[in-house]
């Protein structure tokens, strides 16, 4: 065989071998099964010691942080927010993309609010009458701001948010006296970000003396960024 024909027929093959990696990928989008958000809104999405957090629950934190983000991402493509939530933050080995950025904080948050209610309770902390009813207005207040098609995604009721909304005021304020008290030495940043959810401290100090179990393979499914916002119509 001439060499111009080698090189001809290998050309042939490496175009076949492509085309038939590009149907079988094709196949495979077409049958692959899609996730149903809402048949698993009351499983377990992760859990601290005895406290398991369903996907209801966290539907709290994914639209906190959705909403939180998504308005930036408006103010950086109107046109286009998705593009936002796809931005890549290079970094090393930290590069993240920001819609996994955005998972973790979700995460993270829903992670310190319960550990320093835990805390909180475990040192006699108490809301007062005015917090706690500051705390069912502000569960009001959310759900009266989130969209029908939002409230019937994430399957929140006023019920569960008032509960979220009472333990993360006695979060907070227990995180408020917290912070006065401990050693941040030998750590940089503001110390109300240090023991913050996302914070090195928390991560470092306080996290790995609570038991935290993560359902992978339900987390995974969760892409930030067209949860709540950015929906398929």
């Amino acid at each position: 065989m001439k060499k111009k024909d080698k090189k001809l027929l290998l050309a042939f093959l490496l175009l076949f071998g492509l085309l038939l990696v590009l149907a079988v990928l094709s196949v495979w989008g077409r049958h692959r099964k899609i996730f149903d958000y809402g048949a698993h809104l009351d499983e377990t999405v992760f859990s601290v010691d005895e406290v398991h957090v369903t996907l209801r629950e966290f539907g709290y934190y994914i639209y906190e942080v959705e909403d939180y983000v998504n308005q930036q991402a408006k103010a950086y493509d109107s046109a286009n927010p998705q593009s936002y939530w796809n931005v890549h933050f290079s970094a090393g080995k930290k590069s993240r993309f920001l819609k996994n950025m955005a998972k973790d904080t979700a995460v993270n948050t829903c992670l310190a609010e319960i550990i320093y209610a835990d805390m909180a309770e475990k040192d006699g902390y108490e809301l007062t009458v005015e917090e706690k009813d500051a705390a069912t207005e502000q569960a009001a207040k959310l759900l009266d701001e989130m969209t029908k098609a939002q409230i019937e995604k994430t399957g929140l009721t006023q019920e569960l948010v008032q509960k979220i909304e009472l333990r993360k005021a006695l979060a907070a304020k227990y995180a408020e006296d917290y912070v006065q008290k401990v050693d941040l030495q030998g750590y940089e940043g503001e110390p109300l970000e240090l023991i913050s959810g996302n914070g090195a401290y928390f991560q470092d100090e306080i996290l790995p003396k609570y038991h935290v179990v993560f359902v992978k393979k339900l987390l995974n499914q969760l892409y930030f960024g067209k949860i709540t916002v950015n929906m398929e119509k």
